[in-house]
């Protein structure tokens, strides 16, 4: 501001009136932080800057609000205000991505925070483990959708089960969170609610699922659903690591004791889903006669229930070699449509057919599929367990008894016949015979006592000719 000299009319030399001069010196570092420089020290790897106050420079020098005059931002002055005063974050953290070498920015309201990033930035980028933390405001569906998509080795009905997992449990939750806001604390207050049956869900979920979630459900849903995602996030780069690593979920059920029928028992049955009527329409006795042999089929082959289903007379089954080819499976697409696809595990196998059932398979063999619905296409699973299968078990007093319970009790069987792992492995279209161990292992009897029996037989048939010395105190008597 310019004084008029008293009396004389000439001018003064400009004079600062409303704030007091502080000279910057050389070895004080910039308000901002610190300011790349070709000769000064190396510039820190991120650095805070003050959006809102700047410095002015007075007769050259540069002059920056005091201590006392930050504290009081309302009455600051004008020369130290920037054109942003009072609009918007006060603070920026600004660093240079060491990945791509671009400068990355972002502000806060508080310094605290701001510095809180700044210290993480600082400490990642010295150890390597920097990622970009605008990655982190990608919200989960995007993660959700990206890995689902990058899915392309999986059959077409494990993605279907995915996406319905996500639609239903997963994203009404969690969907519109950025994933970097995702906790620990956050994700087990959702396993609870889970469990207590409040959780957010849609409404075809909430119509289905009345009050909490079994623990193998939620294993489902939090693991694959939820954490694969997560887990996918991590690996492109976007989060340092999963927020769910160290959750605790219910443990799981102990798995249900399989259930076995005898052979009396299965004769029954297949009798019973033979008898059942048709509550729409007088049944034809071919319907009955097919639901027979299915039961028969399924039983004494251990095909799975959409396996059977699946085949056709021309391509799968031949009688006279006593085979049937197991190449195909209904099951549903990715848009949870049926459709025929690999058999599960994409492992395609021929079973044996056993004598007796070659007549039964011959008494409905006609062109196109082996088992038929009424008006000549595929029979469908669902309809045939709501229709004949529910109302036959109840009648015989197994009510509970479940379609793939057929192809245990054929396992079963085949095991008390003699059958070894291989061969179980083969028919049951197992992946490795580890799998079958582990399922069915326990249905093979003990042979220890057996195997030690005939090592003892062994050992006795080859002394027996040729007796060595006894050595004193030894009392076993050989050959005895």
């Amino acid at each position: 501001m310019l004084m008029a000299a008293a009396g004389g009319g000439s001018t003064s030399t400009p004079k600062r009136t409303n704030f007091p001069r502080r000279k910057s010196k050389r070895s004080r570092p910039p308000r901002t932080g610190g300011l790349r420089s070709e000769t000064g020290p190396k510039m820190p790897k991120a650095w805070i800057t003050d959006l809102w106050t700047k410095d002015t420079i007075v007769n050259g020098e540069r002059v920056s609000p005091t201590a006392t005059q930050l504290r009081k931002l309302r009455s600051l002055p004008e020369e130290f205000r920037t054109s942003r005063f009072d609009k918007g974050n006060r603070w920026r953290v600004s660093w240079d991505d060491p990945q791509t070498s671009k400068r990355k920015t972002r502000s806060f309201a508080t310094k605290a925070d701001a510095e809180e990033l700044k210290a993480s930035l600082e400490d990642d980028i010295r150890s390597g483990r920097y990622i970009d933390p605008s990655n982190g405001d990608k919200l989960f569906k995007t993660a959700a959708e990206r890995w689902l998509e990058s899915k392309r080795k999986l059959k077409g009905a494990t993605i279907w089960r995915y996406r319905r997992d996500l639609d239903r449990w997963v994203l009404p939750q969690w969907g519109h969170k950025p994933i970097s806001s995702i906790t620990r604390d956050a994700i087990d207050d959702w396993v609870g609610q889970l469990i207590e049956g409040t959780a957010t869900i849609t409404d075809d979920a909430e119509r289905i699922h009345k009050g909490g979630l079994a623990p193998k459900t939620i294993h489902g849903i939090v693991s694959i659903a939820f954490g694969a995602p997560l887990r996918f996030a991590v690996q492109e780069g976007w989060l340092a690591k999963s927020p769910l690593q160290n959750v605790e979920l219910p443990p799981e059920d102990l798995p249900e004791d399989m259930e076995f029928l005898n052979h009396k028992e299965i004769e029954a049955l297949a009798k019973a889903v033979q008898a059942v009527p048709n509550p729409k329409r007088a049944r034809k006795e071919t319907e009955g006669l097919t639901s027979f042999v299915l039961v028969q089929t399924l039983t004494y082959t251990c095909l799975r229930i959409n396996e059977a289903l699946a085949l056709d007379w021309g391509r799968d089954v031949n009688l006279r070699k006593k085979r049937i080819k197991v190449n195909r499976t209904w099951t549903v697409d990715r848009e949870g449509k049926k459709t025929l696809d690999y058999p599960k595990t994409w492992e395609r196998r021929e079973v044996p057919i056993p004598d007796f059932l070659i007549p039964l398979l011959k008494s409905i063999e006609s062109p196109g599929w082996v088992f038929k619905a009424s008006r000549g296409g595929a029979m469908d699973d669902k309809n045939w367990r709501n229709r004949v299968w529910s109302p036959a078990t109840k009648a015989i007093g197994l009510d509970g008894f479940k379609i793939h319970g057929l192809r245990h009790t054929g396992i079963s069987l085949a095991i008390a016949a003699g059958a070894d792992v291989k061969l179980i492995q083969r028919m049951a279209g197992h992946k490795s015979a580890s799998i079958t161990l582990d399922v069915y292992g326990h249905l093979w009897p003990d042979r220890l006592d057996e195997v030690a029996d005939a090592l003892t037989r062994q050992r006795r048939r080859a002394l027996i000719s040729a007796v060595p010395p006894i050595p004193n105190g030894y009392s076993e008597q050989i050959g005895s």
